[in-house]
């Protein structure tokens, strides 16, 4: 089937919400071996993947990246070093998902297609934006090493709730036991840093805990134990 008729069949079919997700990737064999950083956040969400995607692509890694929406393409979605994927790869790997339910919508679909992917190309680190809150979004299924979420404002309030604190308790449910977590806006809410503290996880809070001082031609960032001047 070609890739177009496929995206429309997932566009165009009811998302059965009673799909056991965790027992279809296990059915999938997707198992990733790769770190993965997991971005959440209100906004910000898809240029910190850019640039982590950038300056871990230069640095000589393998990287993979999947991201929501694209701009003119699907294929920009799940890319490889900062380059979209083809047309045969992605249409080999949805018709795979697609041939053992058709039933959970795009995102999750090419959720599970981006790291059937990722695994196929042997990436070194894999970097992944959440699709709506965390705790109970599709890409928190993955075990992440580092999550982030970037800020906390009121959005999706009719699924994450219509408070700062239930929305950021939402988002800080990507953060992971003895990992580092990371926020980067301002006033995180009560609830985050609360959820993280009772996970035991490692909370970086941007403006305590780490941070960047502005010049004209360049930057400086820091955190508890350096700084790194200069940068360009």
């Amino acid at each position: 089937m070609e890739l177009n008729n496929l995206i429309s069949k997932l566009l165009q079919n009811p998302v059965n919400n009673n799909i056991d997700i965790t027992k279809l990737i296990k059915i999938l064999n997707i198992k990733p071996t790769y770190p993965i950083i997991l971005v959440g956040g209100t906004n910000g969400k898809g240029s910190v993947c850019a640039y982590l995607t950038t300056i871990l692509t230069i640095a000589g890694f393998n990287v993979g990246t999947f991201t929501s929406p694209h701009v003119f393409n699907y294929n920009e979605r799940i890319c490889i070093n900062n380059k979209p994927i083809d047309n045969e790869t992605l249409e080999n790997t949805l018709s795979e998902i697609i041939s053992h339910t058709d039933g959970i919508g795009l995102f999750k679909t090419f959720t599970l297609v981006a790291h059937k992917i990722f695994i196929k190309h042997k990436i070194d680190i894999a970097i992944i934006e959440v699709g709506i809150g965390g705790l109970n979004d599709i890409t928190n299924l993955f075990e992440p090493t580092i999550s982030a979420v970037t800020n906390v404002d009121f959005d999706h309030m009719d699924i994450l709730g219509d408070t700062i604190d239930a929305i950021g308790y939402q988002k800080s449910g990507i953060y992971r036991q003895n990992k580092l977590a990371f926020f980067g806006g301002d006033n995180p809410p009560l609830s985050l840093i609360n959820n993280a503290k009772a996970i035991g996880a490692n909370l970086q809070i941007f403006g305590t805990d780490f941070g960047v001082n502005r010049h004209e031609l360049s930057f400086d960032v820091w955190c508890k134990d350096k700084t790194f001047y200069s940068l360009p």
